[in-house]
């Protein structure tokens, strides 16, 4: 184990993803077709609020909110993704640099199975969105009712409508697509944090390496023994404190973004739950739709916070190794930092983007229980007053 500055990391073992959803849009044509499609996706949505605002049927609203709510997050989405690229790409330029000490470690496995996982789960739910959109491409009775801009384009443009729609509809896989990148993102910068802790993990459990031969009585008068630990306590300290520098740091940066992000993903949740719920008379071909679009977005929401929770995770086992550690023959001095040590890593590392969110599993449990709350309340109103 060298406990030094000039540490090299291996290679991504997340790498499709990141091509997939950071270094594919870091390009020029990925943003400028970003940007067209926010434009588009932005003129679209302010045309529906004008007539939302100033022609309101809520009976017309609660069918086309689904799609309205979708063009909302795909704004916000797009804006994440231009905007958390930048931070991301701060946190590979300026993170530690560090590669695991042994070929066959623990850590090294435990970090390779998640991102096994991490992947296969990425792929499934891509493979869900695609499989998603594609039953959106299927042509529907009344599916005009749910989508605002057909019945626009209806009215004002007949002779382009036809071509127009069959554009939007084969677009939907990519759109759907664009919806899944953000997820990609957050789960690929907190699996990079866990590399990180699980780096620091592994040089912690590596602290007293190399004199476990040396009979105790012998270590409490080596001086070199004392030194080199010394040494590897103030490395791991200092990695430590940077580690969480780095981290808060990137949380302050993404607050707005991702309350926004938290709040419209809420509101489509809510949105869709209510169009299965309260509107009826619609064919069933619809009713699958709208259900099967709800399942992927509680899968991707259930993804969301598993990320964040596993990253809570792997930084309390830094806790768990230093409680480990042996330290019964470091001197008063080694003792004393590594009660610091323990002191800072005791309090458990909470991914909170403000004083109320949190994103681990309780968020997650939160954002569901407002949906269903909101949703059992509609219901009831919409029964008692019938």
């Amino acid at each position: 184990m060298h406990f030094t500055e000039n540490q090299i990391v291996e290679d991504d073992p997340l790498k499709i993803i990141r091509l997939f959803a950071i270094d594919s849009f870091n390009t020029i044509f990925g943003k400028l077709l970003l940007a067209i499609i926010f434009i588009i996706f932005l003129s679209a949505t302010l045309l529906q609020t004008y007539y939302i605002c100033f022609d309101f049927n809520g009976d017309v609203f609660l069918k086309q909110a689904p799609v309205y709510f979708t063009q909302i997050y795909m704004l916000v989405c797009i804006s994440f993704i231009l905007y958390y690229n930048i931070i991301l790409y701060d946190l590979r330029r300026v993170s530690p640099k560090w590669q695991f000490s042994v070929a066959k470690s623990i850590m090294k496995k435990t970090f390779c199975d998640e991102c096994f996982y991490l992947t296969l789960f990425t792929l499934i739910l891509l493979s869900l969105t695609v499989g998603g959109s594609i039953i959106f491409i299927i042509p529907t009775e009344q599916e005009h009712e749910i989508f605002f801009l057909y019945d626009w384009m209806g009215n004002h443009f007949v002779e382009g409508k036809s071509a127009v729609i069959i554009l939007i509809k084969f677009s939907l896989i990519f759109l759907a697509l664009i919806l899944q990148i953000p997820y990609c993102q957050i789960a690929y910068s907190f699996q990079q944090q866990n590399f990180r802790f699980y780096s620091l993990i592994d040089h912690l459990e590596s602290v007293n390496a190399d004199f476990e031969d040396v009979s105790p009585s012998d270590l409490l008068f080596n001086q070199i023994y004392h030194q080199s630990i010394q040494e590897r306590l103030e490395y791991c300290i200092k990695r430590h404190i940077e580690l969480l520098n780095l981290f808060r740091e990137s949380l302050k940066q993404s607050e707005v973004i991702i309350f926004l992000f938290s709040v419209a993903g809420a509101l489509l949740l809510i949105s869709v739950l209510l169009f299965i719920l309260l509107v009826g008379g619609m064919p069933s071909l619809i009713y699958i739709k709208m259900v099967y679009f709800c399942i992927v977005c509680l899968i991707t929401g259930g993804g969301y916070f598993v990320s964040g929770q596993c990253t809570e995770d792997s930084y309390g086992e830094i806790y768990k190794t230093l409680c480990k550690t042996s330290w019964y023959y470091w001197n008063n001095s080694n003792q004393k930092y590594y009660l610091i040590f323990m002191m800072v890593a005791s309090k458990p590392l909470k991914i909170k983007f403000s004083s109320n969110i949190v994103f681990n599993y309780d968020l997650g449990l939160k954002i569901v229980r407002a949906a269903y709350s909101t949703c059992c309340v509609m219901y009831r109103k919409t029964h008692n007053i019938q």
